[in-house]
């Protein structure tokens, strides 16, 4: 897993956890890595194909679980359980990388971007102390 990009091992995560289910799309894969990773924005980015043929065949090699992706006539892709690992086929490649041009897609950019907010936002500095009230009767209550 270690010659994975960013977005392949956060593929590579989903794809470990949902083994068991035989039949999903590229849009539940993308809305799940987005709540894993509380990507912000980009709502209705999809994944590259590139990226999850990479993940799949990672996983085959490491885990020994097998997922065949499928394209419908929409171009969108589904992700099915098989024997054998599989990618997409020449037609349905070319297809699917015309429509990816017009598509928003989840980079590795998207992610440092997150990464850099978020370290951002815990290093701010503190405007304004916690208020809190003083009893100036404490002294003489304890006499």
């Amino acid at each position: 897993m270690a010659e994975l990009t960013i977005v392949q091992q956060e593929i590579y995560k989903v794809l470990e956890k949902w083994s068991e289910k035989a039949l999903f799309t590229e849009s539940s894969l993308a809305k799940q890595i987005r709540f894993n990773t509380k990507l912000e924005g980009k709502n209705k980015a999809a994944l590259s194909f590139r990226d999850i043929e990479a993940a799949i065949f990672a996983l085959e090699n490491e885990t020994q679980k097998c997922f065949s992706l499928h394209a419908n006539s929409a171009n969108d892709l589904l992700i099915k359980k098989s024997d054998v690992a599989k990618g997409l086929d020449d037609d349905a490649r070319k297809r699917r990388q015309a429509s990816e041009k017009s598509m928003s897609i989840l980079t590795a950019a998207d992610f440092t971007k997150m990464a850099k907010n978020n370290s951002k936002k815990g290093a701010q500095k503190k405007l304004r102390t916690k208020r809190e009230s003083i009893n100036i009767y404490s002294d003489y209550e304890e006499l």
